[in-house]
Formats: structure tokens, sequence, C-alpha cells
């Protein structure tokens, strides 16, 4: 169920039909399906520390996340810090949540298609 509301997720973000759509305008879909997705991925246990730990690349993204956000510090312009760190919030919580769920050849295939 992770997986599809996963692909549901990442289907709302590319087609944008709270933008163009005039019953969904003003509504805030992506952060509800988010909320629903990172719930459900949670429920089902897939965020344990043996799926994080498993991937170099997940450590790559949470540095990178840090480091982003820590550019902003030699500046003295502290709420870039915090700006900076929740803009790139979304990005970090659609890799992991692909990361998370597609953990098999075939959810792999679904996922490219």
């Amino acid at each position: 169920m992770g997986f599809f509301l996963t692909l549901v997720f990442l289907f709302l973000m590319y087609v944008r039909p709270q933008e163009w759509w005039e019953p969904l305008i003003g509504v805030r879909i992506l952060d509800w399906t988010a909320g629903l997705c990172l719930a459900v991925v949670f429920l089902e246990g897939k965020f344990s520390n043996v799926t994080l730990k498993r991937s170099p690349l997940v450590w790559m993204v949470l540095v990178f996340w840090l480091f982003i956000a820590f550019s902003w510090v030699p500046k003295f312009y502290l709420s870039g810090v915090t700006k900076t760190f929740t803009d790139f919030a979304p990005i970090a919580v659609v890799f992991f949540l692909v990361a998370v769920t597609v953990d098999t050849v075939g959810k792999l295939r679904g996922f490219l298609w």
C-alpha cells in the first residue's frame, strides 16, 4: 500500500491537478497525500534502521541536506538556515519514500514505467 501511495504522490506531484482543475484549486492535495503516504509507510514498518542504513546514498542525502542548510552560517544569515532546511524537506521526503518503498525489482519496474 505504501508503494502504491508513493506512486500516487509522485503522479500528483508531476501532474499537479490542484493548479488547473477548478474543484481542486486551493486544496493542498500534495500535503495530504504525502502525509498519508508517510503514515502508511511508517505503519507498515518500512522505516527501520536496517532499511535506512543499507544504502550509502541515504547518508549522502542527509549530509547534503545539512550542508546546504548550514552554508548560510558563515554569512551570519541564520534565517537562511531554516528557510533552506524547509525548502529542501519535500525533496528529501520524496527521496526517502522512494528509497524505502522501492525494494524489489518488480517495484522498480513499476516505478520506472
